[in-house]
């Protein structure tokens, strides 16, 4: 249980940093432009922004969207969204490997995950690769519970966040073959 520590740690460091970084922090790429004008689209009722047809499922929009309207039309909102999801995919790769193997394993697995150079662009980015890999972590770490626990409260869990990641990009469905893959 003390190696859990360094999981808090690690996601206290990285929120700190994030947080003391975030002034420096905009919207750089065409895309996280593109889904800040469609989100700013769906918040006005069509009022502002462009209805671009984006080629992605709107979810990760909709969720910008939503934000716009309770906190106002800030492109901070959408690297918060990032930031956020990316601690949450820390613990779900610290408790699926933990829950694979061993503490030790989860531990090493989250150091790994956070050294990535697809960790640091992503995970403070505009772009919808961070809320999508956190709702694919958690269906994969349901669907994990869901098959050593035999608790139907697992399996709701993994075809909700299943749901989300494919209402997030396109790549979602592929979380159904990984599915038939483990189940065997």
């Amino acid at each position: 249980m003390k190696k859990f520590y360094i999981i808090h740690l690690i996601a206290v460091i990285f929120i700190v940093l994030n947080i003391i970084n975030l002034k420096n922090l905009s919207l750089i790429d065409w895309d996280e432009g593109a889904f800040a004008l469609q989100a700013k689209y769906f918040a006005s009722a069509g009022a502002q922004g462009k209805p671009f047809n984006f080629q992605t499922p709107p979810l990760y929009q909709i969720i910008i969207a939503l934000l716009f309207k309770i906190f106002g039309e800030h492109d901070l909102i959408l690297p918060l969204i990032s930031i956020i999801s990316s601690v949450v995919v820390m613990y779900f790769i610290y408790f699926l490997g933990k829950n694979l193997y061993n503490e030790i394993i989860g531990v090493f697995a989250t150091l790994l995950f956070v050294s990535t150079e697809f960790f640091f662009f992503f995970s403070k980015s505009g772009l919808s690769d961070a809320i999508f890999l956190m709702f694919f972590a958690g269906a994969l770490y349901f669907f994990y519970q869901s098959i050593e626990t035999n608790r139907i409260i697992y399996y709701l869990y993994c075809c909700l966040f299943t749901l989300l990641a494919c209402y997030t990009k396109y790549t979602g469905p592929v979380l159904f073959l990984i599915f038939l893959f483990i189940a065997i």
